[in-house]
C-alpha cells in the first residue's frame, strides 16, 4: 500500500515516527508499527457506534523526503506483516476491542 502524497506536520505522532526514520537511518523491526482498519461500512449492530476492524503490523518503506519552506514530503510504503488481530472500534471512545473466541463465533 503506498501514501503519496503525504505532507508533514508538525502535531502529527507519525510524522514524528517518520523524521525518526529519516534522521537515524531506522530500519528492520524499528521501521514496524500497528495499523488499524476501520470499516466505516460495516456497524456492529444497530446505532452501537462500533466498527468492523483490525490491526496489524506493517513495516514503513521511506520513499524519498524533502520539499521546501510550504511543506516537507514524505511518501511512504506500507508493507503487512503477520496475521490481522480481528475486533472493533468505536470511534467515539476511540478504543479498539479485539475479538474473543465468543464473539468471533457469532460473527461467523
Amino acid at each position: 500500500m503506498s501514501v503519496d502524497p503525504y505532507k508533514m506536520r508538525d502535531e502529527s505522532k507519525f510524522s514524528d515516527e517518520l523524521y525518526k526514520i529519516i534522521k537515524y537511518d531506522l530500519d528492520g523491526s524499528d521501521v514496524e508499527y500497528p495499523f488499524l482498519e476501520v470499516n466505516t461500512f460495516k456497524e456492529i449492530g444497530e446505532n452501537t457506534g462500533e466498527f468492523d476492524a483490525w490491526i496489524q503490523i506493517a513495516a514503513v518503506d521511506l520513499k524519498s523526503y524533502g520539499g521546501d519552506v510550504k511543506a516537507i514530503g514524505a511518501p511512504f510504503d506500507i508493507h503487512f506483516i503477520g496475521k490481522k488481530t480481528y475486533g472493533t472500534f468505536n470511534p467515539s471512545t476511540r478504543k479498539f476491542t479485539p475479538e474473543t473466541a465468543t464473539t468471533n463465533a457469532k460473527s461467523k
